[in-house]
């Protein structure tokens, strides 16, 4: 379910049987709560997209690799407050698009891809592995459960 809570779609989608709704992008915590409501209500599951709730970022995705350690410490704050505040309404899961920057071989033809800024996506081999498996180990380190 994306942008809102949607009654119709809720009730056209949702069939018994079905293991739950993923949810993304709300636009507050009300349309959070009246999912969350009817999920409880009908005995299906709730999984997050990140972010469950849209916010003032300059990306959907959190860029948790980033080179920028600053910018790296504040998508992991994001994705820790995200995975918190999810988890208080009941999620089973949060998923979110993993690398970010995407890491690219040079090799690989661009001209289709849909990245919306340059920043999106890096060369590989422009990356330090270090930083790399530094990032890699913290990402696995918090999504421990």
């Amino acid at each position: 379910m994306y942008g809102k809570f949607d009654d119709f779609k809720y009730k056209r989608d949702l069939r018994p049987g079905f293991w739950g709704v993923e949810a993304c992008m709300f636009p507050d915590e009300h349309e959070v709560d009246r999912l969350v409501s009817r999920t409880i209500e009908d005995g299906f599951n709730l999984g997050v997209h990140y972010p469950l709730i849209k916010k003032d970022t300059p990306y959907r995705e959190p860029f948790l690799i980033a080179l920028n350690a600053g910018e790296r410490e504040k998508a992991w704050e994001y994705f820790k407050n995200e995975a918190s505040f999810a988890s208080g309404k009941g999620d089973v899961y949060i998923l979110t698009h993993f690398p970010k920057p995407v890491l690219v071989n040079r090799s690989l033809n661009l001209n289709y891809w849909r990245l919306a800024r340059d920043k999106e996506w890096m060369f590989i081999d422009e990356y330090p592995l270090e930083v790399l498996k530094e990032s890699l180990a913290a990402m696995f380190k918090c999504c421990k459960r």
